[in-house]
C-alpha cells in the first residue's frame, strides 16, 4: 500500500518538520556555501536549511538550487530557491561539476531497472559536490542493508553517521539521515555505521556538527534536453520564415506574390497541396525542404448508450532542415 502511494507522488516525501529541526542542528553552514536539493519539492526544506541565525537579529542565507521533476512542485520552489531546473535530475548539466559545498538528497523511494532508485540518484549526483562537500542523505533504513551500497557510502565518503528520524516521524516509513563528507579520493578502508541507529533527537547530546564550506556557484546549471517550449519556440520562428519567404516569392515571371493579407498555416498547406511550391524555400543563406502530410484521428465517444466513432483530419507542414526533421501542426 505504501509503494503505491509512493508511487502516486512520484515517490516524493517531504521532510517532516521536526526531523529537519534536529538536521539543522548539525549543520554549521558559511554565508557563502552553495547548496543543492536534487529533488526540491516545493522548495520548502531547501529554504529552511539554507537559513542560518547567529542571534534574532543577524542571519544570512546560503545559496539554494534545486532540481524538479514535477511542474506544479517546481512553480512553487521558484519563489523560494534562487536557481531552479524544472526537469530530471539526469538530464541537468552543472559546470564545473564539483561547484557545490551540500548535497542535501530525499529522493523518490522505489526501484528502478532493478536498483534501488535512492541509490542510482545518488551515484548520479555524487559528481556534483566538491571534495569536502557535505552530503545529508534520508533514505529509507533498508538501504543499507544492501551490500555494494555500503561499500560504496563507506569508500567515497568519510565521517559518517547515521540518525533515525524522530520517534513520532520514523515508524511511518523507517526512514533515516545519514551525514558524510566528500573524500578527495577513494578510502579503501571506510568504515561504515553498524546499526541500530539512534532517534536524532537522542544524538544531538554528542555535539557533534558538521561545517559546510563556502563553493564557487557553477556557470552552468541547466538542461541538456530541449523542453516543449523550446520546440514550441522553434516551430513558430520556422512558420513565420517560412509564410515570409512565400510572402516575397519571385515567380519565373518576375512578379512578387505580395498577398493582402498575411498567409496562415493553412494557406501554406493549400499551396503545397497545388503545386504552387515546390516544397523548397532558400532564405537568409538557409535551406528549407518541407511537405504537406494529412493525419487521421478517430475519437469514440458515448451516445444514447451506443458508441459513436469520428475520424477528424489535421493538416501540417513537415520541415526538414540540416538533417533534422519537425511537424508544425
Amino acid at each position: 500500500m505504501a509503494r503505491l502511494e509512493a508511487q502516486k507522488k512520484m515517490g516524493y516525501y517531504p521532510t517532516p518538520d521536526d526531523t529537519l529541526r534536529h538536521i539543522k542542528q548539525r549543520i554549521n553552514l558559511s554565508q557563502d556555501a552553495v547548496i543543492l536539493d536534487p529533488c526540491c519539492g516545493t522548495g520548502d526544506a531547501l529554504n529552511e536549511i539554507a537559513y542560518e541565525f547567529r542571534n534574532d537579529d543577524d542571519y544570512f542565507e546560503a545559496i539554494k538550487y534545486g532540481i524538479e521533476l514535477d511542474t506544479e512542485r517546481a512553480s512553487e520552489a521558484g519563489n523560494q530557491v534562487q536557481k531552479l531546473v524544472c526537469g530530471s535530475a539526469y538530464e541537468v548539466v552543472v559546470r564545473p561539476i564539483e561547484s557545490f559545498s551540500m548535497l542535501f538528497l530525499n529522493p523518490p523511494y522505489d526501484f528502478e531497472d532493478g536498483d534501488r532508485m535512492e541509490f542510482r540518484l545518488l551515484k548520479h549526483c555524487h559528481k556534483w559536490l566538491m571534495p569536502g562537500g557535505l552530503l545529508v542523505f534520508l533514505v529509507p533504513e533498508n538501504l543499507f542493508l544492501i551490500t555494494n551500497v555500503r561499500n560504496w557510502l563507506s569508500r567515497k565518503y568519510d565521517d559518517l553517521q547515521i540518525h533515525r528520524f524522530t520517534r513520532k516521524d520514523y515508524p511511518s516509513f523507517k526512514q533515516v539521515v545519514l551525514y558524510g563528507i566528500k573524500g578527495k579520493d577513494d578510502n579503501e578502508n571506510g568504515v561504515f555505521p553498524i546499526g541500530p541507529y539512534p532517534h536524532i533527537e537522542d544524538s544531538i547530546s554528542d555535539g557533534k556538527r558538521y561545517d559546510v564550506h563556502p563553493s564557487s556557484e557553477p556557470e552552468v546549471f541547466e538542461l541538456k534536453t530541449i523542453t516543449t517550449e523550446d520546440i514550441r519556440s522553434f516551430e513558430a520562428k520556422a512558420t513565420q520564415n517560412i509564410a515570409e519567404t512565400i510572402s516575397s516569392y519571385q515567380s519565373a515571371g518576375g512578379n512578387i506574390i505580395s498577398p493582402i493579407f498575411p498567409l496562415r498555416k493553412g494557406h501554406l498547406v493549400s499551396l503545397l497541396m497545388s503545386g504552387v511550391l515546390n516544397g523548397k524555400l532558400h532564405s537568409n543563406g538557409k535551406t528549407l525542404v518541407f511537405k504537406c502530410f494529412t493525419d487521421r484521428q478517430r475519437s469514440v465517444r458515448e451516445e444514447d448508450d451506443r458508441q459513436v466513432t469520428t475520424d477528424s483530419y489535421i493538416s501540417g507542414i513537415r520541415v526538414m532542415e540540416k538533417g533534422r526533421w519537425y511537424d508544425v501542426i
